[in-house]
């Protein structure tokens, strides 16, 4: 079981998040934490998020650090300008990082 986290929950990090929690078990992952710096606005979703037992943080950085070991994908639904410096803090918290395209953009770091 892949566990997966993801940085950015609200906009279309809420889509995302309902769709993996819909679909985790057929995806074979498990949404293990996510982080927004909205954290203490983004109630009714994280609300949600917690009642899967989904850890939440407000600083993606600290979740990272804290999940050094304990995870094994970080999804960013962050904004744009945050992707280089999640995405270089995803690596040096997990091993190799995979830039995808699309609309919108995103980032994908595994190890």
């Amino acid at each position: 079981m892949i566990r997966l986290t993801l940085v950015g929950f609200g906009g279309y990090g809420r889509h995302l998040s309902r769709r993996i929690l819909e679909l985790s078990a057929d995806l074979g992952c498990r949404l293990v934490a996510a982080a927004d710096t909205r954290l203490d606005t983004l109630i009714e979703e994280a609300d949600h998020l917690r009642r899967h037992d989904v850890t939440l943080y407000g600083d993606a950085f600290k979740m990272f650090k804290d999940l050094r070991g304990a995870c094994d994908a970080v999804y960013i639904a962050a904004g744009i300008p945050a992707h280089d410096p999640l995405a270089v803090a995803a690596a040096n918290a997990l091993s190799d990082v995979y830039a995808m395209g699309g609309e919108p953009q995103v980032a994908l770091a595994v190890c």
